[in-house]
């Protein structure tokens, strides 16, 4: 995980689910170890952190880091469960672009 990211969870520690928002450590370790969407993720380089009403999920997009290595910000539908090449769509540059 980009060193960026660690430090915002560091600093702020959100400690309960948001709706619609940001997870708390707890719930993005779960989804990305042994939840569907997070671990179909992760071996592609995305590692979700927040989810929309319609169960979509927000990721960082580990690979795609800017000149500050900061990660971009991605939506991934709920439906590309099981595709050999998920798609994400870019929708932040960075995760302070996105808040």
């Amino acid at each position: 995980m980009p060193q960026s990211i660690i430090d915002f969870y560091s600093k702020h520690k959100p400690e309960e689910l948001i709706e619609g928002g940001l997870w708390a450590v707890k719930c993005l370790v779960m989804e990305n170890t042994s939840m569907t969407l997070g671990s179909a993720m992760t071996p592609h380089g995305i590692f979700v952190f927040a989810s929309t009403f319609c169960g979509d999920t927000y990721g960082f997009d580990t690979i795609t880091l800017d000149e500050s290595r900061n990660p971009k910000i991605v939506l991934v539908s709920h439906e590309v469960i099981g595709e050999d090449s998920p798609k994400a769509k870019a929708i932040a540059a960075n995760l302070t672009e996105f808040i």
